[in-house]
């Protein structure tokens, strides 16, 4: 059954985290490309919820402007649904980053799966939508859109899409994004 309807009608083991910690890359990586739909990114906060030794949800944070730190992932191991996982890391996380200066928060959910709930009920105010935007695949694996940024175009007459298609990727456009800030 795919995920995305498995957490819509609550059918996997429920959580609740016992205790929270501050992961490394190594941790944190490979749990986010085995659970969440992008995979890893750089952050530089990286909060997880452990449960039985194991960790069971994530939310990391990297810097988006002075003083504006950006929720850039958050997801729960697969099958496990975390109650009250996402507000219990971003307390955390919003202590560590008020100590540290900053004064806002952003984050964005894909509007293909999302309505942004969890962030509206979590303190977050809808601040506006984004264009559509796209990435880039190859066989099974998925690619950030800046990815195309690095082919140089002065060798060529083609686009840069029409070289990407020649190095065998396909362009998938998705629906944009639901912009969401938070003042700490």
């Amino acid at each position: 059954m795919n995920i995305l309807l498995q957490s819509r009608i609550d059918l996997f083991e429920r959580t609740g985290g016992d205790t929270y910690q501050i992961l490394k890359t190594k941790e944190s990586e490979p749990f986010l490309q085995n659970n969440h739909l992008q995979g890893n990114c750089r952050s530089f906060l990286k909060l997880g919820l452990i449960h039985n030794n194991q960790i069971v949800s994530i939310l990391t944070i990297r810097n988006s402007k002075p003083q504006i730190a950006e929720i850039s992932r958050f997801c729960n191991k697969m099958n496990t649904s975390v109650v009250g996982g996402f507000a219990r890391l971003l307390k955390k996380a919003e202590e560590i980053l008020r100590q540290s200066g900053y004064k806002n928060l952003i984050t964005y959910s894909d509007r293909r799966y999302s309505n942004g709930s969890l962030y509206e009920n979590n303190g977050f105010e809808f601040i506006g939508k984004t264009d559509i935007d796209f990435f880039w695949t190859k066989g099974n694996k998925r690619y950030a859109r800046q990815i195309s940024w690095s082919i140089p175009l002065e060798e060529s007459d083609q686009t840069r899409d029409e070289l990407m298609l020649d190095k065998g990727y396909h362009k998938i456009y998705g629906a944009g994004n639901l912009r969401w800030e938070k003042n700490l």
